[in-house]
């Protein structure tokens, strides 16, 4: 619809006036266009105060009725970094020009003079100078510093930066991200014999930083590098050969996704270009690419399924990501065949679209006018105030500022013409790449002769009939996963070496899947060496999975995406090839644990503990570990993206070997939560030396001690501070330090990165979930408090449940001096004198609001009746009771010693503390195996019914009352 210029538009009354209070504080020259920007934009408002001069200026000269001059803004930007003389002189130039550019753009925009066409140019243009002048001037003075980088033959290197996503297409918006790959033409050394790599990587991190970072005039792009090869974890700066192996290897169907919007932005122009043509049969495959629909059937499924936000203009239903999609997937099929479609800019990919006849006129109309639409829209939204935003507001006054700054006269006019050209889009969107039709019985038949998979060569196969013959139970799924696996087998980018060794394997996987069972049985026969004895699996977990009779069933499911995973990496392959022991204990463990299964298809290389048992027998104390993970950490401490990759690696190896151990049943409960807590306290003491390097620097000097153990103190509680981590404990942590108040940012920043390090997503979810709340206050209190701050709230202020929570508090990372202040804080707190009346009343209080907070399920072996909740409030209680009178009791953080130094001192007898502690390692063995997914689901419901009438009685005999009455919990 036609746009209505801003006279014809009216801004509401306390907008207006909100425009001139600031026209007449910063004394600008006023017009019914700046009242209209000002009204609608406080980022232009912030920026007018900060750069009033500049504005005043700009405005007098009508400077923003012309489109952005992109050559002499690259004039200005060039010299302001070639005069900058400091890193912080060069951020603080590029920051204030950008702000400028970004007004202009803002204000063309608002005023509808620019067209979507002008504005993604102007920024993408805008961007180019940016990044390519700051790169320039960091590499002026690096080179200065260590030298030329030179190759072999002695020839001058320089970066190449490689644009992705929105810049790559030349389409950036207001406010987004810039996605960035930093490669170099080929390996060698500086002048002064730094390797390339080094000299590289160090200018990526400088580059990096002059962009993304946070100042007081705000930032230039925030940057993204993690479509780089190998993701986050991978080299920062690449040389091209690693970057044509990396796709050649290991390249995945969405980053062929990704590399379509690839372009040079910086740098190295030509180089890049040279890059960009080798990649280019990674991308667009030679033939018809329909081998790929598979793939991308399952990206339209992960959008679909992500189309629960209607209010987002980009991943909500018929948004611009779906836009973007359609044309995408019609380059990849058709790209290598179609030159024509090689582009990354949409809108003339579009053009070829129409042009070849891959859609129909009438729906690629329908795909662009929703895109400018949409684009538009969400330009406004970050126009408003800089952010990166896609969401429509959902407030009337919100959404009119938007309908107002795309020339609609309401809101509502605004929402029935996106709800429209949305549904436009959704209708072409859902057409494409539509599930195929199941085949007719015929056409199977005639193509696959007996079942779902294909022979080919010596591709073994079957269908469910053939397989219920050898023995297994749940055929029709088995064949599933079969099939499965044959269509990944059948992937371009599954070299020959691959295939032949899974043609090989899979006929004596299946046959060793069908023995499995049998194997079992008889611990005697020699075809299952290792596997069916004590020294490899319990004999409780044989006798239970022997009661399956779906056992190959279960084992082959589980191993089948571990197989796809490999299938491009086929060593793995190869591996279990050729140690037929691997083989059988892969098939076994598979069948045993979900959870392992699980880990060893998303981390193909912990099959090596299937051939090294060395690891699962001489486990790690705390001081190796620590020393161990130092070491690994140590040659990464200037690139945060490796650091954390080794740091995951190292934390999710050592708790795969936990959870093997317990499935083996070689590792006692006791033991593995042991191995768990040195794990957590080598982590957090990592996580914490990083944090206090990165942002405390000079800043603490006096008083600081040691540096090596600053003056910070990490608290744990629960389920970590009691030594009884499981395969899935979060952390209780409280920080604690000894600092004055001035350097409360600091503790402030320190405590941010190190909760932010822990909690960091991997494919694996957060290295652990970590809760905050038992600090002073809950989490209203600061994140970090002083150590005579906390004594005084326990003291004085404190509940009762904080101080049960206080019997399973331990320091485990921090100052010494700290720890021994805190240890003895604890054991006083422990040991006053409390009512005993008042005392029961409260735990019971606290008892019952779990109970009310929580519902358990009736095998619930921690909430329900009788369970580790209770013995731990039964441990709480005798404690807070008793060690008034028999300090020991407050010595010890881990139940079972509790309850065996109670038994010592005569407040428990014997019998009493053996059977709380029989019940509670009995309950915790059957969490754990609950978490691992281990067979017999039964198990954790006749624990409980074993153990809870002992609970109940010793729970009488304490609180008086009935432990039904307040169970469960």
């Amino acid at each position: 619809m036609p746009r209505s210029s801003p006279a014809e538009l009216t801004l509401p009354a306390p907008w207006r006036e909100r425009a001139l209070r600031t026209i007449d504080r910063l004394k600008l020259p006023t017009s019914t266009e700046l009242e209209f920007v000002l009204g609608l934009s406080s980022y232009v408002e912030r920026v007018a105060g900060q750069q009033t001069a500049w504005l005043i200026d700009a405005l007098e000269q009508h400077a923003f009725a012309a489109p952005l001059d992109l050559a002499d803004w690259r004039r200005q930007i060039t010299t302001a970094a070639a005069a900058a003389d400091t890193t912080e002189a060069l951020q603080r130039t590029l920051r204030q020009l950008r702000n400028r550019s970004q007004v202009h753009i803002v204000w063309r925009h608002l005023l509808g003079l620019a067209p979507l066409e002008e504005t993604i140019r102007a920024l993408s243009g805008l961007a180019d100078q940016f990044i390519d002048a700051a790169l320039e001037r960091l590499m002026t003075w690096l080179t200065a510093e260590r030298g030329v980088p030179r190759n072999a033959a002695g020839e001058a290197q320089s970066m190449v930066v490689l644009a992705l996503g929105k810049l790559g297409a030349g389409e950036l918006n207001l406010s987004s991200d810039v996605d960035l790959l930093f490669c170099y033409p080929e390996p060698g050394t500086t002048d002064q014999g730094l390797t390339n790599d080094q000299f590289f990587t160090r200018l990526g991190q400088q580059l990096h930083a002059v962009l993304d970072r946070l100042t007081a005039d705000g930032f230039v792009y925030r940057v993204d590098l993690r479509l780089r090869p190998f993701g986050a974890s991978g080299p920062l700066v690449s040389h091209f050969d690693a970057i044509e192996q990396y796709y050649q290897r290991e390249g995945r169907d969405w980053e062929r996704y990704a590399l379509q919007k690839a372009r040079v932005c910086a740098g190295d122009q030509a180089a890049g270009a040279a890059l960009l043509e080798r990649l280019e049969p990674f991308v667009y495959r030679r033939y018809l690419d329909f081998g790929m629909l598979e793939a991308l059937r399952d990206m339209k499924a992960a959008i679909i399924r992500e189309h629960r936000a209607p209010a987002n203009v980009k991943l909500g239903p018929g948004g611009i990501r779906d836009v973007e999609f359609t044309i995408q997937v019609l380059q990849l099929i058709w790209g290598g065949h179609e030159r024509a479609l090689r582009t990354p800019v949409l809108q003339r990919a579009a053009a070829a679209v129409i042009e070849l006849e891959l859609l129909p006129l009438s729906a690629v109309d329908a795909l662009l006018n929703a895109y400018r639409l949409l684009r538009d829209a969400e330009h406004s939204l970050q126009a408003f105030d800089d952010q990166q935003t896609q969401l429509l507001p959902d407030d009337d006054d919100g959404l009119l500022r938007v309908a107002l700054s795309l020339g609609f006269p309401s809101a509502a006019a605004f929402s029935a013409e996106l709800t429209a050209q949305r549904a436009a889009v959704q209708a072409v969107f859902a057409e494409l790449i539509a599930p195929a039709p199941p085949a007719t019985a015929d056409a199977a038949e005639a193509e696959a002769g007996t079942g779902p998979l294909t022979p080919t060569g010596e591709w073994w196969h079957s269908d469910a009939a053939a397989l219920t013959a050898q023995g297994f139970a749940t055929a029709e799924t088995t064949a599933e996963a079969l099939e499965r696996l044959y269509r990944a087998r059948q992937r371009r980018d599954v070299d020959a070496a691959g295939r032949e060794r899974l043609d090989a394997l899979l006929p004596r996987l299946l046959a060793e899947a069908v023995q499995l069972r049998a194997a079992l049985l008889d611990t005697e026969v020699e075809t299952m060496p290792g596997a069916a004895s004590a020294d490899y699996a319990s004999g409780e977990l044989v006798e239970v999975l022997c009661d399956y009779a779906d056992l190959a069933d279960r084992a082959v499911q589980r191993v089948v995406p571990l197989l796809i995973a490999v299938l491009r990496r086929s060593a793995y392959l190869a591996l279990l090839l050729e140690n037929p022991n691997a083989l059988r204990r892969l098939l076994l463990i598979c069948a045993a644990s979900r959870w392992l299964a699980e880990r060893l298809g998303r981390h193909p290389a912990f099959l090596d503990a299937l051939l090294d048992e060395r690891q699962l027998e001489d486990l790690p104390d705390a001081p190796v570990l620590r020393a161990e993970l130092r070491e690994r950490l140590a040659p990464y401490g200037g690139d945060d993206e490796r650091w954390y990759a080794e740091l995951r690696d190292f934390k999710e190896s050592h708790h795969f070997t936990a959870a093997l151990g317990q499935v083996r049943g070689t590792l006692p409960l006791m033991r593995t939560s042991d191995y768990l807590t040195f794990l957590a306290e080598a982590v957090l003491q990592a996580a914490l030396d990083h944090a206090w390097r990165q942002h405390a620097g000079e800043e603490v000097t006096a008083g600081a001690g040691d540096p090596a153990a600053p003056p910070f103190l990490i608290l744990a509680f629960g389920k970590l501070g009691g030594f009884e981590l499981g395969p899935d404990s979060d952390l209780d942590l409280v920080f604690v330090h000894d600092l004055g108040p001035e350097q409360g940012r600091l503790l402030q920043r320190v405590s941010r990165s190190l909760l932010a390090t822990i909690g960091t997503q991997t494919s694996f979810g957060p290295l652990y979930s970590v809760d905050t709340r038992l600090r002073p206050a809950g989490a209203a209190g600061t994140m970090v408090t002083r150590l005579d701050a906390f004594e005084r709230y326990q003291l004085e202020q404190a509940w009762t449940w904080e101080h049960q929570a206080l019997v399973r508090a331990r320091p485990v990372v921090g100052s010494p001096e700290l720890a021994a202040r805190f240890e003895a804080l604890r054991e006083r707190i422990l040991g006053q004198p409390r009512d005993p009346e008042q005392l029961r009343v409260d735990v019971l209080a606290m008892h019952e609001r779990l109970r009310q907070h929580f519902r358990s399920l009736p095998a619930d072996v921690k909430r329900s009746a009788g369970g580790i909740v209770d013995i731990e409030f039964l441990v709480q209680h005798l404690v807070l009771a008793q060690a008034h009178e028999h300090p020991q009791l407050a010595l010890w953080t881990d139940n079972v010693r509790i309850l065996e130094t109670a038994a010592a001192v005569g407040v428990l007898a014997t019998e009493e503390a053996s059977a709380l502690t029989a019940a509670y390692l009995a309950l915790r063995t059957e969490g754990h195996r609950a978490v691992l997914d281990l067979p017999d689901a039964e198990r954790g419901a006749d624990t409980l019914a074993q153990h809870r009438d002992l609970v109940a009685a010793i729970w009488q005999a304490r609180f008086g009352v009935p432990l039904d009455a307040i169970a469960p919990v």
